[in-house]
C-alpha cells in the first residue's frame, strides 16, 4: 500500500468535498428549473381551461361547441408537447453541467488520489445495473432520434 502525505490525502479530500457540493448545487438548480417550468405549464393550463369554460358557457351551437373543444384539445396538446420539451432539456442541462462537476479537477492528478481497490461485485449492484439498463439504452435510443416535425411543416410538406 503506498503511504500518501497528509496534505495531499487533504487536498484530495477537499477535491472530493467540493465536487459532491458542486454535484449538488447543480442538482438543485435543475430541480428548481423543473419547478419553474411546471409552475408555468400549471398556470398557462389553467387560465386556458378558465378562458374556455367561459366561452363554452356562452356556447349554444353545436358546431360552436365542437370548434371550441378541438380548437382547446389542440392548443393544450401542441402545449403539452412543449411542457415535455421543456421539461427534456431541462434534465439535459442539468446532467450536464453534474457531468461537468465530477470531470476530473486538475487539483488533483492521478499521480497523487489514492489508489482505490478493485470491490467485488454485489448482487445489490447486478440488480441496480438491470434496472437501469432499459432506461440508458431507451435514453440513448430518444437521443439519436429526431424533433418531431410540427404539424404546420407536416402539412406544408
Amino acid at each position: 500500500m503506498n503511504a500518501i502525505s497528509g496534505d495531499t490525502a487533504i487536498r484530495a479530500w477537499k477535491v472530493q468535498l467540493d465536487t459532491v457540493l458542486r454535484v449538488t448545487e447543480a442538482l438543485t438548480e435543475g430541480a428548481m428549473k423543473l419547478r419553474d417550468v411546471q409552475l408555468a405549464a400549471a398556470t398557462e393550463t389553467h387560465a386556458s381551461a378558465a378562458a374556455t369554460r367561459a366561452l363554452v358557457e356562452k356556447c349554444c351551437d353545436a358546431q360552436e361547441l365542437y370548434r371550441l373543444q378541438s380548437e382547446w384539445l389542440s392548443a393544450s396538446l401542441q402545449q403539452s408537447f412543449a411542457y415535455w420539451a421543456s421539461l427534456y432539456s431541462t434534465v439535459i442541462e442539468t446532467q450536464q453541467s453534474m457531468a461537468q462537476c465530477i470531470a476530473p479537477q486538475p487539483e488533483a492528478s492521478p499521480a497523487e488520489a489514492p489508489a482505490v481497490p478493485e470491490m467485488p461485485r454485489w448482487p445489490l449492484q447486478d440488480m441496480m445495473d438491470s434496472f437501469y439498463k432499459p432506461f440508458i439504452e431507451t435514453t440513448k435510443e430518444l437521443l439519436a432520434r429526431r424533433p418531431p416535425s410540427p404539424p404546420e411543416a407536416r402539412i406544408a410538406a
